[in-house]
């Protein structure tokens, strides 16, 4: 994400400056820059497990934009464990592909929708409201990951580490 985002907002900007050229060009061609500086990424980093993932997602992504389908994370994440299967089966024996797919699948699960907020309160009510909401389920996010991935972590490394929600 850190790797593709700007070069997916990079091509967005230039449909937006060139707005004959992103008239011509189909919705989501914005995308094209972000799948390239994936693939680029993948390919640098060694095509790992969560190299791998990203890059599948990256382009499913993109393709559910160019079909104008709904997009749905964890069909993104099943195509994407699928994918990774394929391409090197000998990863399920990974504990990296466990725990990057279920790290990842946990997070979909657990992050909150988007809720409405309420147009009659002061500007400055709503950002402190908006950074405790955040604050707080970047915490309920912390606990979902330590408890979901533990009984990966103990069945591959067979510890658990109590300073990884800091870390992380």
């Amino acid at each position: 994400a850190m790797v593709t985002a700007p070069f997916m907002l990079l091509g967005h900007g230039v449909q937006r400056i060139l707005p004959r050229v992103g008239l011509r060009l189909p919705a989501g061609v914005g995308l094209v820059p972000a799948i390239i500086a994936a693939a680029l990424y993948a390919g640098l980093a060694g095509f790992g497990v969560s190299t791998v993932r990203a890059l599948v997602m990256t382009i499913a992504a993109a393709s559910y934009v160019f079909a104008a389908r709904p997009l749905c994370a964890l069909d993104l994440l099943m195509l994407a464990a699928l994918e990774a299967a394929l391409l090197d089966p000998v990863s399920l024996r990974s504990a990296s592909f466990w725990l990057s797919f279920v790290a990842v699948g946990w997070l979909v699960l657990a992050i909150p929708r988007g809720e409405s907020a309420a147009t009659n309160v002061p500007a400055t009510r709503r950002l402190i409201n908006r950074i405790g909401s955040e604050g707080r389920a970047l915490l309920v996010l912390q606990f979902v990951l330590g408890l979901g991935l533990a009984p990966i972590l103990l069945l591959w490394f067979e510890q658990i580490s109590l300073v990884s929600p800091l870390v992380n």
